[in-house]
């Protein structure tokens, strides 16, 4: 008897997400961009690890691909010649490329087949969308238009916070472009975006009830494959193990699981998401629990009441916490396992990135052509590190989520380097 245990697996048999053991929904709705590709490909017989691994590497170069049009969207627009040659061939640029190729923790995640893959595409997909709307006109500008809301949709599909918090941080400066220069398209592609992947990721409230049908015999296990069921020859059905006939093919009499949706609130899906801030404390008491690598246990001392003590429990980890998940676990501090003392290598490289990165970010932005573009870069950056060390628990999660800034950090870079000054309109 076949039991299916996995996501894909139970996505490839139409079975509702209710039905994931151990997990329930939130799984599926949390990483259904990187679930559902793969259950195609589990359809046609590959194996469920093959699947999910190759559609995570296949995001990866997508993401690459993306990242590298990205960089000469960019540029270009610094650019008086416009020379496209110039901007790919740049031994500067094709350092970075081969950096956020190569990089051995973001290389891993993708060929693993973890969510980062599909969250870093998307989201990246996104913002080189939004720069190519401020220069589109036309028919092109509709298009545009047209595909970013659902691509930041998707975003929502495989991690919704960090699709959450990438869509306020756009909106901020949607909105600020709205105000300077009455151009609302970013504002309104982010909010449609984002009201998309509330209702893309928001699991209905439905009710389930056993019924009986009539299934094709042999009959297969009922709560891991979908059985072929007869709707017409169904309602003659009085009880279990009823025999029917249809022409030339049996029929057995089972119980069968169906699902009745009776509530979808993406509201309240959003609201939630807002909301994770207040569970902060113990979020990350929670995801240190059983790990190896956790860190120290938060206990907030603060006898304030409401959002008072909240800011405070959190405001007073930060200063311990951030540093931890930029740079730790670091060499000759954080001694361990292999793959502990690699990651500790690595982020000999992460600290001299993000510092560099930080202090030309903070020196530079405002004097660059695309300085308003390098400070939604460096919000987001500040933004998504700030929650996420506040949220995780252990290094080894916080390690592996850091590749979410990878893209961030290094477009800011290639945009400091540049030497024009900013023009007159503000992005």
């Amino acid at each position: 008897m076949k039991v299916l245990t996995e996501p894909w697996q139970i996505i490839a048999n139409n079975l509702p997400v209710q039905e994931f053991p151990g997990y329930g929904p939130d799984l599926y709705n949390s990483a259904r961009t990187l679930i559902v590709p793969s259950s195609i490909f589990v359809r046609f017989g590959v194996s469920q690890l093959d699947s999910v691994r190759f559609v995570s590497s296949f995001y990866g170069i997508c993401a690459l691909l993306i990242f590298i049009m990205s960089v000469i969207a960019l540029q270009r627009r610094n650019s008086e010649t416009g020379n496209l040659k110039e901007v790919v061939l740049s031994n500067k640029n094709k350092l970075v490329f081969i950096l956020y190729a190569f990089l051995p923790s973001y290389f891993l995640w993708s060929n693993l087949g973890l969510r980062e893959s599909a969250s870093q595409l998307f989201l990246l997909a996104t913002f080189y969308l939004c720069v190519k709307l401020i220069d589109s006109h036309g028919f092109m500008r509709w298009i545009i238009i047209a595909f970013t809301p659902i691509v930041l949709m998707l975003a929502f599909g495989s991690r919704p916070e960090t699709a959450t918090l990438f869509s306020i941080c756009a909106l901020f400066f949607g909105f600020i472009i709205f105000w300077k220069v009455r151009n609302y398209s970013i504002a309104f592609v982010i909010f449609l975006g984002f009201a998309l992947g509330q209702v893309f990721t928001t699991t209905p409230t439905v009710r389930a009830s056993e019924v009986l049908i009539a299934a094709k015999v042999p009959v297969t296990e009922t709560k891991s494959v979908q059985p072929q069921i007869d709707s017409e020859l169904s309602k003659q059905c009085k009880h279990k193990n009823q025999h029917l006939a249809e022409k030339n093919d049996r029929f057995v009499c089972i119980f069968f699981k169906q699902y009745e949706v009776i509530d979808r609130n993406p509201f309240k899906k959003a609201k939630s998401q807002v909301l994770t801030t207040q569970i902060l404390e113990y979020k990350r008491n929670v995801n240190r629990v059983e790990a190896s690598s956790a860190l120290p246990e938060s206990s907030c001392t603060f006898n304030f009441t409401g959002v008072l003590q909240k800011f405070s429990c959190n405001i007073v980890e930060l200063p311990y916490r951030l540093p931890s998940f930029l740079i730790r676990p670091f060499p000759f501090i954080d001694s361990g396992s292999n793959s502990q003392n690699l990651a500790g290598y690595e982020n000999i490289l992460w600290l001299f990135l993000i510092s560099f990165g930080v202090l030309r970010a903070l020196r530079k932005a405002k004097f660059q052509e695309n300085g308003f573009i390098i400070a939604f870069l460096f919000s987001f950056l500040t933004c998504f590190a700030t929650a996420a060390a506040l949220y995780e628990g252990n290094l080894g999660t916080a390690f592996r989520h850091k590749s979410t800034i990878l893209w961030s950090l290094l477009l800011i870079l290639i945009l400091t380097n540049e030497s024009r000054v900013i023009r007159r309109r503000i992005y």
